[in-house]
């Protein structure tokens, strides 16, 4: 077993040189082009858009980041969600409050479709910290 860190300490700055607020770290390696790290992303942290040249799955564990991908698209993502890009997109993320994601890069990577967010799967769920419909927080 090796036990490794990716709390904010155990990171570096990225070193693109238009990105603010982002720190890195490598966590694992597979093989072939497999690869494991952690971002996270200051408050008012940013990464430019960026061509993908692998697959790649951002994972949202902490915080809320709005992901813009092409000229158009722009997604609001909250902790427990993520989503998976193909080789040849781009993307950029933003971080009003700060995030931290788990990043997944690959050759190939496909959402398993136990995975895929529908309207079926999602109802009800809510995020770590969401509170009820309805609740105030006061007892």
């Amino acid at each position: 077993m090796q036990v490794i860190h990716f709390t904010e300490r155990a990171t570096d700055p990225l070193l693109e040189s238009r990105a603010l607020g982002s720190r890195f770290v490598p966590l694992a390696d597979g093989s072939g082009d497999t690869h494991v790290a952690c971002l996270h992303l200051a408050a008012g942290g940013r990464i430019p858009k960026l061509p993908l040249t692998q697959a790649r799955a951002l994972l949202l564990v902490q915080g809320e980041v709005v992901l813009v991908s092409g000229t158009t698209m722009r997604m609001d993502l909250s902790a427990g969600v993520g989503v998976v890009l193909n080789a040849g997109d781009e993307c950029a993320l933003e971080s009003r409050d700060g995030a931290i994601l788990i990043l997944v890069q690959g050759q190939h990577l496909e959402a398993h479709e136990c995975a895929i967010s529908t309207p079926r799967r999602i109802m009800g769920q809510r995020c770590p910290g969401e509170a009820l419909p309805g609740a105030t927080g006061r007892s």
